[in-house]
């Protein structure tokens, strides 16, 4: 449980900030969901371009290269 303050804001507990890496600095976005708000860590655009690498991986072509690979989608469409 927490406090929030005359300035609105509120401590996360220690071992919550050092479990999600939550930093000087680090952003959170915050969210209204049913029943309550939402507090989520904002990853940044290194985390989203490596989750997004790591999602194809496993699904792309060996034999091809990425420009290889929009050649043959633009020829699709013309």
């Amino acid at each position: 449980m927490v406090r929030v303050s005359s300035k609105g804001q509120i401590v996360i507990p220690k071992p919550v900030r050092e479990k999600y890496g939550l930093g000087r600095g680090r952003k959170l976005l915050i969210r209204e969901v049913e029943g309550g708000i939402l507090l989520t860590v904002q990853k940044s655009m290194v985390d989203e371009v490596r989750e997004i690498a790591e999602e194809f991986r496993d699904r792309w072509p060996k034999d091809m290269t990425s420009v290889d690979i929009v050649r043959r989608e633009r020829g699709k469409h013309g």
